[in-house]
């Protein structure tokens, strides 16, 4: 038998300088493993960072309030996106203000922001949104980065009725996505118009059921879709979008609070084991936007938790970027899903060291016992647990002062290639070796 020692990281990053407003917002690049890069407008600094987005999880009176800006600056937000702003230069100005990048709606002559929306989900979206996407990208006199989010749908539709053609490539009409408003639009000739590319699926229903209703890869289809966009589009920087919501039936009250930290933090890490070059989280945990709306009376008012639990997952992706050898800034050096045994992990090798990060998902609603066989040798005495973090105060919402993730394992052996553990139902372990 070998022994190991074993060390917990606690992290603190609460402690930061005060920062300066933006006077413009920065001009982006990619770096060879996709993150973004920029100089920061006001040290002229180049700045990496991992993309971490909240995806409309806010309406514009909530963008006006300062709390909203405070809280996902220090959380670790990088990257703001609302589709229900009154006022474009407001938005620019407050994401200047707390060192933002800024994601509004395309349209001709707009060069404030660092990235436009081409229309989002066109190809379930109707003749009307074709047409804007096809006439969007050649008009925009802008240095902004170009952002296309697709419905999963149309794809699973046309692998089940247009076998002989790729479903990328595939030009079927969807006519039952989008309420019969399903266009002959490809993927592959939407994303020609785009810089990056999001998907959006939401595998949980309010009643904890997970959704078979499109595919047959449930609560595994953020990973499964992440990897296929990145192998057909190898170019392209994938972010999915993450279930931060209970979303369907639309016309039922949720009778279970699926939806919480740990399913949030699993759906997060399937992702980025599959590749997912960035993450951008949807919902309305903050927001009355939809109380008017009958569909969406099960959301009526604020729900604290699930904004929580958000911006709990959103520190971690920020610590994981700044701290334990900025690791999620490093591509995946190998990644493996066994959908079988309910499970998929990847390794991350630290750039010139010989040092290594295993990520792991249970996808099982189960305690599941994992065998993760390693293709390098490992240091057994440089063990790291991680997964206990400090965090920031949340004013009015939750008086926790950390986050400790590290008893959902447990590491049973580790001999020669191979390493034994247990991880609990819906979880994730995060170790280095």
């Amino acid at each position: 038998m070998k022994y190991f020692f074993l060390m917990a990281l606690f992290i603190n990053c609460n402690l930061q300088p005060q920062k300066k407003s933006w006077s413009n917002q920065p001009i982006i690049k990619f770096d060879n493993n996709k993150n973004l890069i920029y100089k920061d407008p006001n040290s002229n600094k180049q700045k990496t960072i991992f993309p971490i987005m909240l995806y409309s999880f806010n309406n514009w009176n909530e963008t006006k309030s300062e709390d909203f800006w405070n809280q996902i600056e220090e959380w670790g937000a990088n990257i703001v996106y609302s589709w229900d702003i009154k006022n474009e230069n407001k938005f620019i100005q407050l994401s200047n203000k707390h060192n933002v990048l800024a994601l509004i709606n395309g349209k001709e002559g707009n060069n404030k922001s660092t990235f436009i929306s081409l229309p989002d989900e066109p190809i379930g979206g109707g003749t009307a949104d074709v047409k804007s996407l096809r006439g969007m990208r050649g008009s925009l006199k802008s240095h902004a980065i170009s952002y296309l989010n697709h419905d999963v749908a149309p794809y699973f539709y046309r692998k089940r009725h247009d076998p002989k053609n790729n479903p990328f490539d595939s030009k079927l009409n969807c006519k039952w996505c989008k309420q019969g408003r399903g266009t002959n639009l490809s993927y592959t000739e939407a994303n020609q118009f785009a810089d990056i590319l999001a998907f959006d699926f939401y595998p949980y229903n309010n009643n904890g059921i997970i959704s078979r209703n499109v595919n047959n890869f449930g609560n595994t289809s953020v990973g499964e879709f992440t990897k296929l966009l990145k192998e057909r589009y190898p170019s392209k920087p994938i972010w999915p979008v993450i279930q931060t919501l209970w979303f369907s039936p639309f016309n039922e009250p949720y009778k279970g609070k699926i939806i919480n930290h740990q399913i949030i933090r699993n759906l997060t890490f399937d992702a980025i084991i599959n590749g997912a070059d960035g993450v951008s989280f949807f919902g309305h945990g903050q927001t009355k936007e939809y109380e008017n709306k009958g569909e969406y009376k099960f959301l009526k008012g604020h729900d604290n938790n699930i904004w929580y639990s958000t911006l709990c997952q959103v520190y971690e992706l920020k610590v994981l970027q700044e701290n334990y050898d900025k690791i999620l800034l490093e591509d995946n050096m190998y990644s493996y899903s066994f959908q079988n045994l309910g499970y998929s992990y990847s390794i991350k090798k630290v750039n010139g060291a010989n040092k290594y990060y295993f990520f792991v998902v249970n996808h099982k609603s189960q305690l599941n016992r994992i065998i993760i066989e390693s293709p390098v040798s490992l240091n057994v005495q440089n063990l790291q647990k991680i997964g206990k973090y400090n965090l920031p105060k949340l004013t009015n919402i939750s008086n926790a002062k950390e986050l400790n993730m590290l008893s959902h394992y447990k590491i049973n052996k580790i001999e020669q290639q191979k390493i034994s553990i247990e991880l609990q139902p819906y979880s994730v372990a995060i170790f280095s070796l």
